[in-house]
């Protein structure tokens, strides 16, 4: 079983990040576009980071369905099957220079851990 709630980032500091529902995710119309939430790579013409000053609520709505729509699905898989999907995180700060990417596979019927997989990421400095 896939559950889109079964996967954290972890700092090198123990702070763990948890993964939030796109449907809680904030899409702004702020000029920024680096450090933004997720709403930032999708956009009403292409998947660039761009983010709009003057998007419209029809424009967050529609990004909204986007991010829901591209999300991990949560279910059953059969053997050999295979899903795709984003799962979208809380905010990590940049301070954070280490984070490692833990994801789990539960069993369907008893719920128990059936996998586990660690990928570990580090912040490339400024050169």
């Amino acid at each position: 079983t896939v559950d889109y709630n079964a996967f954290e980032l972890v700092a090198a500091d123990g702070h763990v990040y948890r993964p939030v529902a796109p449907e809680t995710i904030e899409i702004r119309g702020g000029t920024r576009s680096i450090g933004l939430p997720a709403d930032t790579i999708i956009t009403r013409t292409s998947d660039s980071s761009v983010n709009a000053p003057g998007r419209t609520e029809s424009e967050k709505q529609q990004i909204r369905q986007r991010l829901i729509d591209q999300a991990l699905d949560s279910g059953p898989l059969q053997a050999g099957q295979r899903t795709i999907g984003y799962v979208f995180f809380e905010r990590v700060p940049a301070s954070q220079d280490r984070i490692t990417f833990k994801g789990k596979v539960m069993e369907g019927e008893t719920g128990n851990v059936a996998d586990e997989v660690e990928m570990p990421f580090q912040a490339r400095k400024d050169q």
